[in-house]
């Protein structure tokens, strides 16, 4: 077999993820080396090595199409960790598309095949379309796989397709945890009163949804909802001062509500 004549010439110290690109694809032949070449290797910086594995027979023709290895080699990349395979690797997904039934479970069935885990996703109904937002963990391999195969399916799916890789986000210091609710009369710049008082206040926005629904005549009710960490435990009476005024100046009905964690855990005996 020619595979097994190529990993036989690779250095056994060498991971090597294969990838067999559809048939469609292959609609050209050409003539390998001569026998006395085992295979090409063609260096890629960003995955590694990319080695074309090639027929060596007499015949030159390739074996049933274009094999990818995909390939780590420890000697050369040791100390970078964005390259080893047995570590996780994210990758965030957005999929924009028309609605039907079925959709979600596709591209999620889609993920799992590929060997990723759903870390977190968001799903909502944007007028006609949806909108699904995944992060996604896995193996080198995986995510590989997955950038590789899904742009196939989405072109399938008839779906907006968007990727990019990511880390995974440390922990940060926000002893502080701030849920809001508000119902307001909808106009423009609403939304943005509430998260530029989340600017002034130096907290991080981790969440926002928002919605409107017809009301009383013509005019139509914002539904608001945002959590949001903060850094300064000593800031709480002041934002919630803040947050009150404005509802007063918006004329709108909220809530708010702040945790400190970290006087929870002193409380705990953490």
């Amino acid at each position: 077999m020619v595979i097994n004549q190529f990993f036989q010439a690779c250095p056994a110290d060498i991971t090597v993820f294969i990838h067999r690109r559809d048939k469609r694809y292959n609609t050209s032949r050409e003539h390998g080396p001569s026998s006395e070449q085992k295979c090409d290797k063609i260096l890629n910086v960003t995955f590694g090595a990319v080695i074309k594995a090639r027929d060596p027979t007499p015949s030159g023709m390739l074996y049933g199409g274009f094999f990818y290895a995909f390939l780590m080699l420890p000697h050369l990349f040791k100390g970078r960790t964005g390259l080893t395979a047995s570590l996780q690797h994210y990758l965030v997904i957005t999929a924009l598309g028309a609605d039907r039934p079925g959709i979600v479970n596709t591209i999620t069935r889609h993920v799992s095949s590929c060997g990723c885990n759903i870390e977190d996703s968001r799903l909502a109904m944007l007028g006609d379309e949806f909108t699904f937002i995944m992060l996604l963990s896995g193996s080198w391999n995986a995510i590989n796989l997955i950038e590789s195969t899904l742009p196939l399916k989405g072109a399938e799916l008839e779906l907006l397709i968007v990727m990019k890789r990511t880390t995974a986000r440390p922990p940060q210091a926000m002893p502080n945890t701030v849920w809001v609710q508000v119902e307001v009369p909808d106009s423009p710049h609403i939304i943005e009163r509430f998260t530029a008082l989340c600017d002034t206040w130096n907290m991080n926005i981790a969440e926002l949804v928002s919605r409107t629904q017809p009301g009383d005549g013509d005019s139509a009710q914002l539904f608001i909802q945002i959590t949001a960490h903060s850094p300064a435990t000593q800031n709480a009476a002041n934002i919630e001062q803040a947050f009150k005024a404005l509802c007063t100046e918006l004329n709108a009905q909220g809530s708010i509500n702040i945790v400190n964690y970290s006087q929870h855990d002193e409380q705990d005996g953490v």
